[in-house]
C-alpha cells in the first residue's frame, strides 16, 4: 500500500477472500468500519513504524486486519514481545485484537489509557502489568484472552470495565485495587478458572452478570459498600460454597445466584430472607 493512502473507509476490503497478506501505510490514520471483515485468508500485516501503527483509528474489531490475520510484522519480524513505544500515551481502541501470537507486553509508564478492545482476543497472551500512570481501561480491553493467567491492575483504576476480562478462561485471581468503585456488567463473565477475587470496600456497584460463569469460584465476601447484588451477579458459579452477605446490601436481583449449586449463605444477620434468588 503506498504511503499516500492516509484513510480506509467502510467495507474497502470485505469479501477479499483471497487477500493473504497486506502491507500499510506509514501515514495511515484512519480504518473504517468492517474494513477487512470476511477476509477469511488474510494471515499476515506488514507495518514499518509501530509508533504509526498505535496511532490509527480503527473504528471497530473489523476495522483491523488483524481480526483476520492474527499476525503482525514490523520491518519483516513478526511481534511476539510487544514493547508500547515511549511516544504513545494512549493505547487506542482495537489497537492489538486478534493479535493471537503475542506472548508479552511492556507497556511503559508513560500511558495513561488503554481503549475498548485494545487486546482483546490475544490469545497468547499469559500475563501482563499494567502501569500506574494507567487511570482508565475501557471496555473489553481484555477479552477473549484465553492464555490470560495473571493481571496487576494500577491502583488509580476506579472501575472495571463492562467486558474487560470477558472470557479469560485461564484467568485464576485478580486482585481489584483499592480505588474502583465499580464492576461493570460482564467484568469477568465467563472466567471459568477464577478462584479467588478480593473486592475492596471502596466498591459501590457490582454490575450484571460480573461473575457470570465463573464455575470455579469458591467463595466471596461482599464489602459493606455494596448496597445491591443485581440481575444475574454470580449466575453459574457452581463452586461458589460460601459469600458473606453484609447489611449494607439492601435488595438482591433476579437470577442473582441461580446455578450456585454448592452455596452455603452466610449473612451479617441471620436469619436473613432473601427474594430473587
Amino acid at each position: 500500500m503506498p504511503n499516500s493512502i492516509i484513510a480506509i473507509g467502510k467495507e474497502a476490503f470485505t469479501d477479499c477472500y483471497r487477500l493473504s497478506e497486506i502491507k500499510l501505510s506509514e501515514n495511515l490514520t484512519d480504518i473504517g468500519v468492517s474494513a477487512f471483515e470476511l477476509c477469511s485468508n488474510l494471515s499476515s500485516v506488514y507495518i514499518s513504524d509501530l509508533v504509526a501503527w498505535c496511532k490509527i483509528e480503527f473504528v471497530d474489531y473489523l476495522s483491523n486486519p488483524l481480526s483476520s490475520a492474527h499476525h503482525l510484522f514490523l520491518n519483516g519480524e513478526e511481534i511476539k514481545d510487544l514493547v508500547i513505544p515511549k511516544e504513545i500515551t494512549k493505547i487506542r481502541d482495537n489497537t492489538f485484537s486478534g493479535c493471537s501470537e503475542l506472548t508479552s507486553v511492556t507497556i511503559d509508564d508513560n500511558v495513561t489509557s488503554i481503549g475498548n478492545g485494545a487486546f482483546s482476543d490475544c490469545t497468547s497472551l499469559t500475563s501482563i502489568t499494567v502501569p500506574g500512570s494507567v487511570t482508565k481501561i475501557d471496555g473489553c480491553a481484555f477479552s477473549g484472552c484465553t492464555g490470560l493467567t495473571s493481571v496487576s491492575l494500577p491502583s488509580g483504576l476506579t472501575s472495571i470495565a463492562s467486558n474487560m476480562f470477558y472470557g479469560c478462561s485461564a484467568l485464576t485471581s485478580i486482585t481489584i485495587p483499592n480505588n474502583v468503585v465499580s464492576i461493570n456488567e460482564r467484568a469477568f463473565y465467563w472466567c471459568r478458572g477464577l478462584t479467588t477475587v478480593t473486592i475492596p470496600n471502596s466498591v459501590v456497584c457490582i454490575g450484571d452478570n460480573a461473575f457470570d460463569g465463573c464455575a470455579s469460584l469458591t467463595s466471596i465476601d461482599i464489602p459493606n459498600s455494596v448496597t445491591s447484588i443485581v440481575n444475574g451477579a454470580f449466575y453459574g458459579c457452581s463452586s461458589l460454597a460460601s459469600i458473606n452477605i453484609p447489611n449494607s446490601v439492601t435488595s438482591i436481583g433476579e437470577s442473582a445466584f441461580r446455578g450456585c449449586t454448592s452455596l452455603f449463605l452466610e449473612t451479617s444477620e441471620q436469619p436473613q430472607t432473601m427474594e430473587n434468588i
